[in-house]
């Protein structure tokens, strides 16, 4: 049976970097009983993924989500959103993770159209194949597959269809550093 790029991951060592400093805002938030359930999400079901370098004209800054989409579209690659690392940040000492969108080619590699040296980049998200993404985008009227609406807010139903038992809204105890109690509401 051939594997689908749904489900390679590349042949190189994973960098854990990504989902520690995950895991680490993931815990500060939650000391301050903020949820991220997007991060949670990507966290339980993401693959991490190694970037390669674009080959193609680099796309509209800050617009991700449409980028990949429409990138995926029309060059028959998965769709992926999550969290990712830049290369660029890393390498001056700034490990921030950011929600970013990004495609995966059938080496199981990100390809991103939107930032630049994608090959240095870290990247830990779900993949969704192109159709799902653009019918997604007709119903809800905007990109990115874990918001809903213009204003940006988390679909939560749609995330925990992904992930039963997500509970998004709700601080995950895990999330918080072992001796701290979670903020009273």
């Amino acid at each position: 049976m051939q594997k689908s790029a749904m489900d390679a991951v590349p042949e190189t060592a994973i960098d854990t970097r990504l989902e520690e400093a995950l895991r680490s805002h993931l815990s500060m938030r939650a000391l301050l009983g903020a949820d991220m359930p997007i991060a949670r999400l990507v966290l339980a079901i993401g693959v991490p993924r190694g970037g390669t370098a674009f080959k193609g004209r680099r796309m509209q800054p800050k617009a991700c989500f449409r980028n990949a989409a429409v990138y995926a579209e029309r060059h028959g690659l998965l769709y992926e959103e999550g969290y990712a690392l830049s290369g660029r940040l890393v390498a001056s000492g700034i490990v921030l993770p950011v929600e970013h969108a990004w495609c995966v080619d059938a080496n199981g590699m990100a390809v991103d159209p939107t930032w630049e040296e994608p090959e240095t980049s870290l990247y830990l998200g779900v993949s969704f194949r192109p159709r799902e993404v653009m019918d997604r985008v007709a119903r809800k009227g905007t990109f990115g597959m874990f918001q809903s609406g213009r204003a940006g807010l988390d679909d939560r139903e749609f995330m925990e269809s992904l992930l039963p038992g997500l509970n998004p809204g709700e601080v995950d105890p895990a999330f918080v550093p072992e001796g701290v109690g979670l903020p009273k509401p």
